[in-house]
């Protein structure tokens, strides 16, 4: 899948974490839902966590709804949230609606890591939008609070062999086997 959004240069990407519009997504980079759905089992706390960060729109948590009626799940927060228009309602009401429906946010760190795995999948597979990816790395490992599971993807952090740094075509292959560690954890069902 390729993400619709225009050329990607080191000075774009310096001026989105600057400007700093959208704290914990420094890039501004939306996943589409279907993406994330077909890529990972999604539940209410992957929600909760995209759709605060702003890596889902709003309209995420309305399909989702949707999903799980069609799954069989007709509670009445789940059906009362598929009937919204997210055009319609503020992102905190929104939050609070998915809180209703099972958001447990005391549960965030999977879902953090999750959304993680599914962002860097989606860069991975659209790098040619990227004048350097490898900096998109470093601001996700940022946005992220800097998690020791994507640090041998960060170029200026310690090769995990001891060398000062690893080079790039070793980060390029440790990102491939980061993703596809994670495709067996997160796998969509």
């Amino acid at each position: 899948m390729e993400i619709k959004l225009g050329y990607f240069t080191n000075d774009l990407i310096d001026n989105l974490v600057t400007e700093g519009k959208i704290t914990g997504n420094s890039l501004s980079i939306r996943i589409p839902f279907s993406y994330a759905a077909n890529l990972v089992a999604l539940n209410w706390n992957d929600i909760f966590f995209a759709v605060s960060n702003e890596y889902f729109d709003k309209s995420a948590a309305v399909e989702y709804a949707v999903n799980m009626l069609c799954r069989g799940e007709n509670s009445k927060s789940t059906v009362e949230l598929a009937g919204i228009n997210p055009d319609e309602i503020i992102k905190e009401e929104l939050l609070q609606k998915i809180i209703v429906c099972g958001a447990r946010t005391e549960e965030m760190e999977t879902a953090k890591n999750k959304i993680m795995y599914v962002l860097l999948s989606l860069i991975f597979e659209n790098k040619g939008i990227f004048e350097d990816p490898l900096r998109a790395i470093e601001i996700i490992y940022s946005d992220f609070s800097c998690p020791k599971a994507i640090e041998g993807l960060v170029r200026y952090m310690p090769a995990e062999s001891g060398e000062t740094v690893c080079t790039e075509e070793q980060i390029y292959k440790d990102w491939e086997k980061y993703l596809s560690e994670q495709k067996h954890y997160f796998a969509a069902e």
